[in-house]
């Protein structure tokens, strides 16, 4: 059986008495939620800013991801009753380890005892010289470290790095804006360092079935970092506020009113869910959309805390964190949507002039919302994700003769014969086959879906713009 002494953050040691028993009293929680999670037979003691896990623990990474860790050491616990009976037996387990080796004893004490830890390194280092190559105090080859702690010892050599931060449950719910590319997972960690219980929002804009991969990033999170909270997953199609924003909103803000449109239908989720803040993964200036002036425009008048733990991070500060704690590559196979707006975006937009155009659209996020999906990760299998995120696709790979085309791209996407979005006239068009057009074909799909539940024989081109310039090469 093994014993590994667990060190505590100095965010949940340095504070008042009250405050520290209760945050340890988390982390020693936390730790035996992950011990269930991850199948080990062990069991969890605490004593005074040292928790203390004994039995079969061959692997302990989970411990590197706990928040609340300073530091851990798998060690050997040494009951003992004299400084000279402790000396003995650890002189039988290091003398062939120190052979032909310089060493150090490295002790810390705590409870009440006839010596002091330097008097136990000296006493215990005594016992270990003649079997060693000598004592090097500021290089050591190997170095012992004893804690001592009442009639019991733990002799380890190595300290591993904690996750540090505060134990999850410490603070608030807070609701993520999750995309699950790059930005909003390292977001979402951030948050979940400092105590909080983070659930997360995804806004479908494409197809359900492409919502998949965000929650396979969304349950890595879940499953490998927040220990001591069950995560919800909600889903909202957002494909009505998308087809509002492109047929009633000039192209320069429409990336900030979706921006808005995010933050409000989130809030309202926020509210009615008990949340008491939204995450998101803006830095300043990382696009157009996230100056401090279109920030100020989209989140005017939310009523809730807005967090942003990454606004002075760059990308590749991002990127990096995102390979550390384990996202990277599953948010790389998540699809960015194409873009909604059509030539360049503004950085500074009107305030009064974006509230009255904002207006036209607020009506679609209620109707989105009606489409609210709520998983608690933990219950899902594995299996099941496929069934959850499914839905028919209406794409088509060749383009009618009689077929109307939208393009949803700018202007230097040509494609003869076709209308924008904001000539497209539900009733004009009600009887006609449409087929919307995108650059990837993504946006396109959530679209054409959308006016296949208005009755309209609606589709999306496969591949987008790509796809057709191939069936332009096959016809000419």
């Amino acid at each position: 059986m093994k014993t590994v002494i667990v060190r505590l953050s100095g965010d949940v040691t340095y504070r008042k008495k009250r405050s520290r028993l209760l945050f340890e009293r988390l982390v020693a929680k936390n730790i035996k939620e992950a011990l269930i999670k991850e199948g080990i037979n062990a069991k969890v003691k605490w004593k005074s800013s040292r928790i203390l896990i004994e039995g079969d623990l061959d692997n302990l990474d989970f411990l590197k991801r706990i928040f609340g860790i300073s530091n851990f050491s798998p060690s050997i616990k040494i009951n003992f009753e004299k400084l000279d009976d402790l000396s003995e037996k650890i002189k039988e387990i290091y003398k062939d380890k120190v052979k032909d080796k310089t060493f150090a004893v490295r002790c810390s004490r705590a409870g009440k005892h006839d010596f002091n830890s330097m008097q136990a390194s000296q006493v215990i280092g005594s016992k270990l010289y003649p079997f060693s190559k000598g004592v090097n105090l500021n290089n050591p080859d190997i170095e012992i470290n004893v804690e001592i702690r009442g009639q019991e010892a733990y002799v380890f050599e190595e300290r591993y790095k904690g996750a540090e931060g505060l134990p999850i449950g410490s603070g608030d719910k807070v609701l993520s804006l999750f995309s699950g590319g790059f930005d909003s997972p390292v977001a979402s960690w951030y948050v979940a360092k400092r105590g909080c219980k983070v659930d997360f929002v995804h806004f479908s804009m494409g197809s359900l079935n492409d919502v998949q991969e965000v929650f396979f990033v969304a349950k890595f999170l879940s499953d490998k970092w927040f220990y001591g909270h069950n995560a919800k997953f909600y889903v909202v199609k957002f494909q009505p506020v998308i087809k509002d924003i492109m047929r009633n909103l000039d192209p320069k803000i429409r990336q900030v009113a979706l921006r808005r449109a995010m933050y409000l239908a989130s809030e309202k989720i926020a509210l009615n869910k008990g949340y008491e803040a939204l995450v998101v993964g803006e830095s300043i200036a990382q696009a157009t959309s996230q100056t401090v002036r279109n920030i100020r425009v989209a989140e005017e008048g939310i009523s809730l805390p807005i967090l942003r733990p990454l606004i002075g991070l760059d990308k590749r500060e991002i990127i990096e964190h995102s390979k550390k704690i384990g996202t990277y590559d599953l948010s790389l196979k998540v699809e960015e949507l194409c873009a909604i707006a059509i030539g360049p975006l503004t950085p500074r937009v009107d305030l009064n002039k974006f509230r009255n155009e904002f207006s036209r659209i607020e009506e679609s996020i209620n109707e989105s919302l009606k489409s609210l999906m709520e998983i608690e990760i933990n219950k899902v299998k594995e299996e099941d994700i496929q069934n959850i995120f499914k839905e028919e696709e209406f794409t088509i790979s060749f383009i009618p003769k009689d077929a109307v085309i939208v393009n949803l791209m700018p202007e230097k996407f040509k494609i003869p014969n076709s209308i924008s979005i904001m000539e497209f006239s539900e009733e004009k068009y009600k009887d006609s086959m449409v087929i919307f057009v995108c650059e990837r074909g993504l946006t396109s799909k959530g679209l054409a879906s959308y006016y296949r539940s208005l009755g309209i024989k609606a589709y999306s081109l496969e591949k987008g713009f790509e796809g057709y310039k191939n069936i332009m090469k096959e016809i000419s």
